[in-house]
């Protein structure tokens, strides 16, 4: 996927001429969090999802989640110059987070899209289609529904490329 098709805007790329340069706020790391850290930045940085949490979009399933996550994405927007980090505390507690041991960022995602509801987590949801054709060039399909694919990507003289296996 094309980075510009993700609307990520670069501090950089979005001031003007003798404008004070804007940063992204940080989250800090509570003793073995990168996990959810990541996963939050993830979903911040996805904007069809940041704005549907800005927006108070229903949850079907935790409504304290969804306001835990609205508090830290309003937080995350402020990107004035010297800002502090954003606390975690609201979405630890909302998870439910009690021993700070380190987890699969992957596996949190999925938590947290499951616990938002189907409404929020369709940003994410997709559907892969399996084709098989066999020796005598018959074919078939199948659907999955996902909200995690894992590609592999060969960084190679800078460029990022997505393996494709076929035989």
């Amino acid at each position: 996927m094309d980075i510009k098709m993700m609307h990520i805007k670069d501090p950089k790329e979005t001031r003007q001429k003798n404008q004070v340069p804007r940063s992204y706020r940080g989250l800090p790391n509570r003793g073995a969090t990168c996990y959810l850290n990541a996963t939050l930045q993830v979903l911040f940085m996805t904007k069809a999802f940041r704005e549907r949490v800005l927006l108070g979009a229903p949850s079907e399933t935790n409504g304290k989640l969804v306001s835990a996550l609205k508090e830290i994405f309003e937080e995350l927007s402020n990107q004035d110059r010297g800002a502090k980090s954003v606390s975690t505390h609201g979405i630890i507690k909302s998870l439910g987070i009690q021993r700070y041991v380190q987890q699969d960022a992957v596996e949190y995602f999925l938590d947290i899209l499951e616990k938002v509801g189907p409404d929020l987590a369709k940003v994410f949801s997709g559907t892969l289609r399996n084709i098989r054709i066999c020796s005598e060039n018959h074919k078939s399909h199948d659907d999955s529904p996902f909200k995690s694919l894992q590609i592999p990507v060969i960084i190679r003289d800078g460029l990022f490329t997505l393996v494709c296996n076929s035989t």
